[in-house]
């Protein structure tokens, strides 16, 4: 996919192709928000209590430093450069990268990986957006743990179609709605668009949290 801050197609872009990113602010928020994601607000703080606290920003900072960003800068110069020879898929960039039609087959990876990570991130999201509309309707039991696992339905096989307007079954399908449209719209008109917007709510969302985390006091006196 290409990451050309224009809207116009290239002499050598298919026919048809003419969707792209409106600006390059767009594409840095997208990038952004692909990097960040949920693991970084939902897995991250657990995972750092869980194995020393701030000496675990070391080993984070350094496979961020090492892995993270080379490959972040790895997979923006392969969009450019396929983009740039009017292939916008990952199949397409691969033979465009290594001038073989044979890695093309390689490239298909980068199509399934997405798409199954997509099937467990979007009940993901969907979880999230139930806790948060059942905190801000005051529902939210303060003893959460096996409510949690009523709620995802873990409970029992089936549990969450037993009651799927107090499950998260019914924010899955608004989940997997929301981002069906996005996709549709395409790159200019639906992602960058959202991630305009979500990006900075994010931002403003993180100071809230730490501001409330650090106003907390000690929860263990004796840490």
């Amino acid at each position: 996919m290409s990451s050309e801050p224009n809207n116009e197609p290239s002499s050598s872009e298919p026919r048809g192709s003419g969707d792209g990113w409106n600006s390059r602010v767009g594409v840095i928020l997208a990038v952004a928000g692909s990097a960040i994601g949920l693991g970084n607000f939902l897995r991250f703080p657990g995972v750092a209590a869980q194995y020393g606290g701030g000496a675990f920003m070391i080993p984070y900072f350094t496979a961020f430093f090492i892995l993270g960003l080379p490959i972040a800068w790895l997979e923006w110069s392969l969009g450019r450069y396929g983009g740039r020879r009017g292939f916008n898929s990952s199949p397409g960039i691969f033979r465009a990268a290594t001038g073989r039609a044979r890695a093309s087959y390689l490239g298909v990876f980068g199509v399934l990986i997405p798409v199954m990570i997509y099937m467990y991130y979007v009940n993901v999201e969907a979880w999230c957006l139930g806790f948060a509309w059942k905190y801000l309707m005051g529902t939210m039991p303060t003893e959460s743990g096996s409510y949690i696992n009523d709620f995802i339905g873990m409970e029992a096989h089936g549990a969450a179609f037993s009651r799927p307007f107090e499950s998260a079954l019914g924010f899955l399908v608004i989940c997997f709605v929301l981002n069906f449209v996005l996709i549709y719209r395409g790159l200019n008109k639906g992602i960058e668009w959202f991630c305009r917007w979500a990006m900075p709510l994010l931002l403003i969302c993180a100071l809230i949290i730490l501001v409330r985390v650090l106003t907390l006091g000690t929860p263990d006196p004796a840490k």
